[in-house]
């Protein structure tokens, strides 16, 4: 995807790198993304664009070595001359440095954005009358509006330095002396999505290696026995096969022949439209020294859109931890665990994604957020 600009428009982009990233618990900016950070993804697919001039707002020196040098060198970085005022100080900051008459604004933790909107949103510039031209356009996903992947005027400087000067930091509240243009963008949710809080940085990650994938996997796990691993599995296989996908399911297991007498779990996830069903024995077979390795590479050979692998210890990311009822215990730190399936531990006492075992709806939509290229609006 490249975006052609026409040659009297003054285009910048603006990416703010430096909040405090108090959700997260550390610099988002730096964290690791497509074998670089978030801010570096970033940069690089904003090559997509012939963007006038790049400046990052940030307090604090970004890693920029994972960039082409030509890149690098491109790049103007400065501080908030408005300390500890959020966006808003960044985008003054930013503002005040450019000298473009338009400036993609855009936070540094948009790991899925593509720059898409440009074309459309420029081509809105050309052919609005001088005397009509917005000073923001503003997208709404969802009826809910995104001002920090927005494009903004440089004439809207002035707005953004009363704000500060009366410590009105929402960047929301300066829309009011200024001519905005709205712009639904609701289709494109996707590219929206910020990763603010360690679940949804691990949402992002998991949707993304399963994009590479050939069968996106998804596994559900136990660390107790009895949990309900096959029963979640069973029910949504059925709902995902009633809404139109086609699902496999891996059993891993000591076994090495697929049994489906009536009542196996394999014969239950058969019965709930499963369209291709193995066994998966015990590690060192096909050539693999890590049971999880030998789990995907047999998920890759199915002839489905999703792939559930059922394992008490051999998952493989993302996994859905299962805690059976009565059970009331956090499960485990672990990095590959996305989501805890539970009705007894409280939503509070969970850094991760909670569903309660009523709650298939919504659990449906978060697996096929992490496994869908087009998926229907979850996070």
């Amino acid at each position: 995807m490249s975006v052609v600009l026409s040659a009297d428009l003054s285009l910048g982009l603006l990416v703010l790198a430096g909040g405090r990233s108090s959700r997260m618990g550390q610099d988002k900016a730096g964290l690791p993304w497509q074998g670089g950070t978030l801010l570096s993804s970033l940069l690089c697919r904003s090559l997509a664009v012939p963007f006038s001039e790049i400046i990052i707002s940030a307090n604090r020196p970004p890693d920029l070595r994972a960039l082409p040098s030509s890149l690098q060198e491109r790049i103007r970085i400065t501080a908030d001359r408005f300390t500890d005022c959020g966006p808003l100080g960044g985008m003054e900051a930013g503002l005040c440095a450019g000298s473009c008459d338009w400036y993609l604004v855009l936070s540094t933790d948009l790991p899925f954005y593509d720059f898409s909107p440009l074309s459309d949103w420029c081509a809105m510039l050309h052919t609005t009358p001088p005397a009509k031209l917005p000073q923001v356009i503003l997208p709404v996903v969802n009826g809910t509006e995104e001002p920090l992947a927005a494009l903004y005027s440089r004439r809207i400087l002035p707005a953004v330095q009363k704000a500060l000067r009366t410590r009105d930091y929402r960047v929301r509240h300066i829309y009011a002396a200024c001519p905005i243009r709205r712009v639904e963008s609701s289709g494109h949710a996707l590219i929206y999505m910020n990763v603010n809080t360690p679940s949804a940085y691990k949402d992002a990650r998991a949707r993304a290696v399963n994009l590479k994938r050939r069968v996106p996997v998804v596994t559900i796990a136990a660390g107790q026995s009895h949990a309900g691993k096959t029963t979640c599995i069973v029910t949504l296989i059925r709902e995902l096969t009633r809404r139109g996908c086609t699902v496999g399911y891996i059993k891993s297991t000591h076994h090495t022949e697929l049994a489906e007498k009536a009542g196996s779990d394999t014969w239950r996830a058969i019965q709930a439209g499963a369209a291709a069903v193995r066994l998966c024995g015990p590690p060192g077979t096909l050539n693999f020294h890590k049971k999880s390795q030998q789990l995907l590479a047999l998920a890759q050979t199915l002839p489905v859109d999703i792939a559930f692998i059922e394992s008490r210890r051999h998952g493989v990311f993302p996994i859905l931890e299962v805690c059976r009822r009565g059970y009331d215990r956090l499960p485990e730190p672990d990095p590959h665990i996305v989501a805890v399936i539970n009705d007894d531990i409280p939503s509070d006492s969970l850094s991760l994604r909670h569903f309660k075992t009523v709650q298939i709806d919504a659990l449906v939509s978060y697996i096929i957020f992490l496994t869908q290229e087009s998926p229907s609006h979850f996070f």
